[in-house]
């Protein structure tokens, strides 16, 4: 049996992610479109977010005391979603990186919810990457949070102020 390039690996491995979802959501019913009231934000139905990256730079940097929030297919705040979510970060030779120096505080989300995020329903969360590479660096009195494929609930982690320092 020949054996079958990195590509080839790949390739199967993103078929049966997006075929998991396709499964996963075909069983699930719409209830309704999207809603908001104030900063809540409310889904009533499947909510599907997914991102693909192929050959890239994906930054998120805070300095000078600064705040710098970045999600990608990701839930942050309060959120309230009435079904399914499904969360699908896919990656190949792309580099993923969270910075934050100078009493500054910066956040990335990946595939992620972060603060009050409710799921009423099945949830998946994933983040399949191939030749890439992720980082995260505080410096100087500052804190960086990267989430991957996770949730954090630490709501009092945001800094308070407009910038990040003393959070």
């Amino acid at each position: 049996m020949p054996v079958q390039p990195i590509e080839s690996h790949l390739e199967i491995i993103m078929k049966k992610v997006l075929l998991a979802t396709a499964v996963f959501a075909t069983g699930l019913a719409f209830a309704g479109g999207p809603s908001s009231s104030g900063s809540e934000i409310v889904i009533n139905g499947l909510s599907i977010q997914a991102t693909s990256a192929i050959w890239a730079t994906v930054s998120n940097k805070a300095e000078d005391e600064g705040y710098a929030l970045q999600n990608i297919a990701s839930n942050a705040g309060e959120v309230t979603i009435n079904g399914a979510s499904v969360q699908i970060g896919a990656l190949r030779d792309t580099t993923v990186s969270n910075y934050a120096d100078d009493e500054a505080y910066a956040v990335q989300s990946l595939a992620s919810n972060l603060g009050e995020v409710t799921v009423n329903g099945a949830s998946l969360q994933i983040v399949a990457a191939t030749n890439s590479g992720f980082y995260n660096k505080a410096t100087d009195n500052s804190k960086a949070v990267q989430n991957v494929s996770s949730n954090n609930a630490c709501v009092q982690c945001v800094p308070s102020g407009k910038g990040g320092g003393k959070y």
